[in-house]
């Protein structure tokens, strides 16, 4: 938040009261100058983050973008959606360029207003312009992206949605490339098990042949990798009368499959 410059005073008290009064009319000059009163304890007045919070919520209402970009963050973070995209609007209106990655989250989500992913993707593209939340950023980029390649795929644009994939090349859009494009399945299931994705590596484990040596390791890694589908069949390769009969490796993945099945119908059951 920007820093205002104060007066020299002799008696704090009095002047307080005049920028509460003045603040409280509607000076905006008044109402900036006693946040950061309240923000760093000046002029004789305790630090008190919620009194700043407050006054940053009246300097919003009284027409300071900055503010007003402040007010959505906070309102986002307490689930008030609607407020927030409301002021997150009014803040990228008002010049506020960081917002538009705010507005793409919420166009993105749904959340405070309608979900609208060509939207999000625009509001992304100026957030990338500005820098706005970088890592956030990207993240939300690809997920839009994926989102918007299983529209076209739902809307029959099949060889448009592979497109898409192609471009974002991350390890789940590799996967669906192995769904959409069965001539290369085995080619794109192989990059995202590369990029260690575990249901990746088990939908090739179980395209190339569960008892070859290839199979074997994405299988083996699959599982280990938390994938839940791999369990079963890699205690069974560990089995006795097995190529790779292991029998500490056999009662591990055992009970791997005993407690997950056990985990299951418990939170069946609640």
């Amino acid at each position: 938040m920007a820093e205002h410059t104060q007066p020299r005073i002799q008696n704090p008290d009095p002047w307080i009261r005049q920028l509460q009064h003045a603040s409280r009319a509607g000076d905006l000059n008044s109402t900036l100058t006693l946040r950061q009163c309240y923000l760093e304890g000046r002029q004789g007045l305790q630090a008190d983050p919620q009194q700043a919070l407050r006054c940053t919520m009246l300097a919003a209402s009284q027409g300071d973008p900055r503010s007003m970009y402040h007010t959505a963050v906070v309102k986002y973070a307490q689930g008030q959606f609607e407020s927030s995209f409301r002021w997150m609007m009014r803040s990228w209106r008002a010049g506020i360029l960081e917002a538009s990655f705010g507005l793409a989250r919420a166009y993105a989500r749904g959340q405070g207003t309608g979900k609208d992913l060509d939207k999000a993707l625009e509001y992304l593209e100026e957030a990338r312009e500005c820098q706005a939340e970088p890592e956030q950023r990207e993240k939300l980029f690809v997920q839009v992206m994926e989102q918007k390649a299983g529209q076209l795929v739902r809307q029959g644009k099949l060889q448009t949605a592979v497109s898409l994939l192609q471009q974002l090349h991350t390890a789940d859009s590799c996967l669906q490339l192995a769904w959409l494009d069965p001539a290369n399945r085995l080619h794109y299931l192989q990059e995202a098990a590369d990029m260690g994705n575990a249901r990746a590596m088990y939908a090739l484990a179980r395209s190339i042949g569960i008892s070859s040596r290839e199979a074997f390791e994405q299988l083996r890694n699959a599982a280990k990798a938390g994938c839940v589908q791999a369990w079963a069949p890699l205690a069974r390769l560990y089995g006795p009368c097995q190529a790779r009969d292991c029998p500490v490796q056999y009662r591990r993945w055992q009970q791997s499959v005993r407690e997950g099945r056990e985990l299951s119908l418990r939170e069946y059951e609640l």
